[in-house]
């Protein structure tokens, strides 16, 4: 993120003079809209993510996540006959151990992902609200290394969607790609990854 926060500060040099620039950092932080682009490109390069520390045993992406939460047998057989073996070899449970776990990490990793969702979500939908009464042309760029979603969000997203017509402000988002595993520990899957 480091590299791609440097280049974004960057770009703010090469804005007009009668530009303001505002920087909110996720859950909070940043810098009000200012025509002090020196300022506004020092808070976005200060900023940091918001992935939560997580240690978790097995290897979930979150469509499978939602799938187990959601009690989908045959999702549940398959993701039991690929995680519980190497969990049961190393670990020496029994197989219902196995399965309990598997359901309180997927009911974790729904919980956290939501929770994550809906804090973006309702952060960009007040700065939007917050947009509505500026009479200039507005962009908003976010910087995500992946945000949540499934069918329970939907509507949110749609909310959002809304505000920023009627606000008339054009959203880009620039995903960080990152790697689905930690380098440091291949067992602990990055959520908010975006992948699925």
């Amino acid at each position: 993120e480091k590299a791609t926060l440097e280049t974004a500060s960057a770009m703010i040099s090469s804005f007009s003079p009668a530009d303001a620039v505002g920087v909110i950092g996720l859950p909070a932080g940043g810098i009000d809209p200012t025509r002090d682009h020196a300022a506004a490109a020092a808070a976005l390069r200060m900023m940091t993510g918001t992935r939560p520390v997580v240690n978790w045993r097995f290897r979930l992406t979150w469509r499978e996540a939602i799938e187990l939460a959601n009690g989908n047998k045959e999702e549940i057989l398959l993701v039991h006959e690929r995680e519980c073996s190497a969990f049961n070899s190393v670990f020496s449970p029994s197989s219902r151990d196995c399965s309990l776990e598997l359901a309180h990490q997927a009911r974790d990793m729904v919980r956290m992902g939501r929770e994550h969702a809906q804090t973006v979500l309702t952060r960009l939908g007040d700065l939007l609200d917050d947009l509505t009464t500026e009479r200039a042309p507005k962009h908003v760029v976010l910087f995500s290394g992946g945000i949540a979603f499934d069918v329970d969000l939907l509507s949110r997203y749609r909310d959002l969607s809304t505000k920023a017509a009627q606000a008339r402000v054009a959203v880009f988002v620039v995903h960080l790609d990152q790697p689905a595993y930690d380098a440091s520990d291949r067992m602990v899957e990055r959520v908010f990854s975006g992948r699925e």
